[in-house]
């Protein structure tokens, strides 16, 4: 059988990746890249605590993932043949062990995205054979009975090379200084190519915070916590920033949260309580109510923080 020589454009972890499992399959794999290294956007993402995925069942863990244009069918399917213990075990595949967090995160236990994407690329660097072009950014894409050319611009003018495949892994437009720009949706319109439009996947929830909480609370996680948006609901942990929350319940409820005509999300500080029992536990506070709140029901100094800026 001939070896299929196949480019990959774009070193992020999606690129390197599908070139692990190309070249994996026998295929001559060659990764192509506008800047001058591979998964930048990666170790910005990972700087704090890179969070590989989240421990789980595996009803539970599908639920996090949906799309507009993909039927719960396929999502099962794609999910299926490479899930979180599946992640894990190639983490530990490539020499990074992992670690289950209190909160069902799943870390490496360096913490840190730099260790991984070494071990990485050097995998498929050394054992895999696989080519870097980096400083290399895709300018267009010709297909023709013999394969795909790809153009790139390079520091040393324009060139072109022929695959028998390509695979584009180039991303969305959320991070340009890391060269991910969404430029390459031109490239397809220019084919008549079909794509569904960029939208965040993550998205922040604003909220114009006075400075005085934010003197207080400002990068304070929110933690043991029921969002609902609409009639959906989830848990987690929030953080607060200077420009309003983050954090895993509002990335859920993304999309809920843009179909609703006025956009409105609501925070339970106690899910595990009911409001009857709550007051219960104020019954015999006389003054200095929401001092006696923290204390009585237990907030944490982030939840703390909001009561006091909402009723002083």
């Amino acid at each position: 059988m001939t070896t299929k020589n196949i480019a990959i454009i774009g070193a992020g972890p999606a690129g390197l990746r599908a070139a692990e499992v190309a070249a994996e399959a026998g295929g001559s794999v060659s990764i192509f890249d506008a800047k001058p290294s591979s998964g930048r956007k990666f170790l910005i993402a990972g700087k704090r605590g890179l969070n590989l995925t989240h421990d789980e069942d595996w009803d539970s863990f599908v639920q996090n993932y949906n799309g507009t244009d993909l039927p719960r069918p396929l999502w099962n399917n794609i999910l299926n043949a490479f899930d979180n213990k599946a992640l894990r075990q190639w983490a530990g595949s490539i020499g990074v062990e992992t670690f289950v967090a209190s909160s069902g995160k799943v870390f490496p236990t360096e913490m840190k995205a730099a260790p991984l994407l070494k071990r990485w690329v050097d995998k498929l660097r050394d054992k895999l054979k696989i080519r870097f072009s980096f400083n290399h950014l895709c300018t267009d894409l010709h297909t023709s009975d013999d394969g795909v050319e790809v153009s790139f611009s390079t520091p040393d003018g324009g060139i072109t090379h022929r695959f028998d495949a390509v695979v584009i892994a180039l991303g969305g437009g959320s991070w340009r200084s890391t060269g991910s720009t969404g430029e390459w949706v031109k490239i397809f319109a220019n084919y008549d190519i079909g794509i569904s439009p960029l939208t965040a996947a993550n998205i922040g929830w604003e909220v114009a915070w006075s400075e005085g909480l934010l003197d207080q609370a400002e990068g304070l996680p929110l933690k043991n916590i029921a969002v609902s948006a609409g009639n959906i609901h989830t848990a987690g942990e929030l953080v607060i920033t200077k420009y309003g929350l983050e954090g895993g319940p509002i990335y859920k409820l993304g999309p809920v949260i843009r179909s609703l005509p006025s956009p409105e999300i609501i925070i339970d500080f106690k899910p595990t309580h009911t409001t009857d029992q709550l007051i219960a536990k104020m019954e015999s506070a006389k003054t200095d109510l929401i001092n006696e709140a923290k204390f009585r029901w237990k907030l944490n100094p982030g939840a703390h923080a909001l009561l006091i800026d909402n009723y002083s």
